[in-house]
């Protein structure tokens, strides 16, 4: 068994416009877990992500805060406290945070990313 207390895990940053701070808590290279990656994710008061896709299975747990998810060209879903969102693979979307407070949420990957191939991903986000 395993046991890490997020709050005392580094995070990195990513810049604007899709500011963010991402904490990978387990990952193949991140206290040897190799079956997935769990991260925490917080995304800054009027930020959002890039529209993006995975090619892997994403699953998503808002924590805190408020925001919207675009998916499919302009379609949206409400995002808030215990909603969870499952993200097939190649499924484009985008988490955006509309409100003054942080959206603070739970991310999965499985098949998992290392933490490096997810600082290079969000590093170089367009």
């Amino acid at each position: 068994m395993k046991m890490v207390n997020a709050g005392e895990c580094e995070g990195f940053k990513v810049p604007t416009p899709y500011q963010r701070e991402i904490k990978v808590i387990f990952a193949p290279d991140k206290n040897d877990v190799q079956e997935a990656t769990l991260s925490q994710v917080v995304i800054s008061p009027s930020s959002k992500t890039n529209y993006h896709a995975h090619d892997r299975s994403e699953i998503i747990y808002i924590i805190s805060g408020e925001g919207i998810c675009e998916y499919e060209e302009g379609r949206q879903l409400m995002l808030q406290p215990d909603v969870a969102l499952y993200i097939a693979p190649g499924e484009k979307h985008m988490l955006i945070n509309n409100s003054s407070e942080p959206l603070k949420m739970i991310t999965i990957f499985v098949p998992p990313y290392s933490k490096k191939e997810l600082n290079d991903r969000c590093s170089n986000c367009t």
